[in-house]
């Protein structure tokens, strides 16, 4: 889901020579499904989360550094159980087309950390 996230954006920017900001923008581009179908203007702004139809994750863009920087979080929701064993974390720069992307465990001691281990714009 994150790599088609970011793809979607980089299709976004490329059609409308601006970077996305909700999760409609995205969705327009490819598909973006949530719990409640695909993603629309009901979904708000890219920093609040959608829950992936499967309930396992719920994703959200975290911070960025400029309007074309982006950091992206997949958590794993409440009450996943074992189905979701990971965080993930990733980073795209659509003005250099940078892209990184890391796994962690699920518990905050083997979380990955979206400021420190990814090598977007390092």
């Amino acid at each position: 889901n994150l790599n088609l996230i970011a793809s979607s954006a980089s299709a976004y920017k490329d059609i409308y020579g601006s970077a996305p900001k909700t999760w409609d923008h995205l969705s327009n581009m490819s598909t973006v499904m949530t719990t409640s179908g695909p993603a629309d203007v009901d979904n708000g702004p890219l920093t609040t989360a959608i829950t992936t139809p499967s309930c396992d994750y719920e994703i959200s863009r975290s911070s960025a550094r400029s309007g074309e920087e982006f950091i992206f979080n997949a958590v794993p929701t409440p009450n996943t159980g074992e189905k979701a064993a990971f965080n993930v974390v990733s980073c795209f720069d659509l003005s250099n087309g940078a892209s990184d992307l890391k796994r962690g465990s699920k518990d905050v001691e083997g979380a990955a950390d979206s400021s420190s281990d990814l090598t977007c714009w390092k």
